[in-house]
């Protein structure tokens, strides 16, 4: 569970950059738990971070995401990543 928003952003930076870089979402990355990882998930598909994804949750809360198309990056989320760019640059 996340203990900040700061520690949130970064776990949303590190999937992003992981899309930038490889064009898919995974299943998880390293040094974030799965459900913080459906979480970040969740979070940048109802924010319009990315484009070509839906999800849901069941019953049981589990992340159901779905593919529409090659998952993208949107302005929204690159510019999100180049917040947290020149923050890290400070």
């Amino acid at each position: 569970m996340f203990k900040s928003t700061r520690e949130f952003d970064a776990a949303v930076y590190s999937v992003l950059k992981s899309l930038i870089e490889s064009g898919s979402l995974g299943e998880s990355l390293p040094g974030i738990e799965k459900a913080d990882f459906d979480d970040v998930c969740e979070h940048i598909i109802k924010t319009g971070f990315v484009k070509g994804l839906s999800c849901s949750r069941t019953m049981g809360d589990s992340l159901v995401i779905e593919r529409k198309a090659d998952p993208r990056i949107t302005r929204t989320g690159l510019t999100f990543v180049e917040r947290i760019e020149r923050t890290e640059e400070d």
